[in-house]
């Protein structure tokens, strides 16, 4: 069960990072060079609050199963 626990936090931060790294390639794509900088300066700004509620309410689920994972490791010792 650990495995599988450690596969599923992996795969879905992994898709997590791929889904914001495609997001940032496609503005370049949209916007040219200055629109996709200025636009990636905007959502991944310091102070976009909205951005990291976002990322820690999507990565919920793989700090559940790492929290899981733990709990079931340390019941094991």
């Amino acid at each position: 069960m650990d495995r599988a626990l450690t596969i599923f936090i992996y795969v879905w931060v992994g898709l997590f990072v791929l889904a914001n790294l495609l997001g940032i390639i496609s503005q370049f794509y949209m916007h040219g060079f200055s629109g996709g900088v200025s636009y990636i300066q905007e959502i991944y700004s310091p102070f976009n609050v909205i951005n990291y509620v976002v990322s820690v309410v999507v990565l919920s689920p793989a700090i559940g199963a790492y929290y899981w994972r733990e709990k079931r490791r340390a019941k094991q010792e």
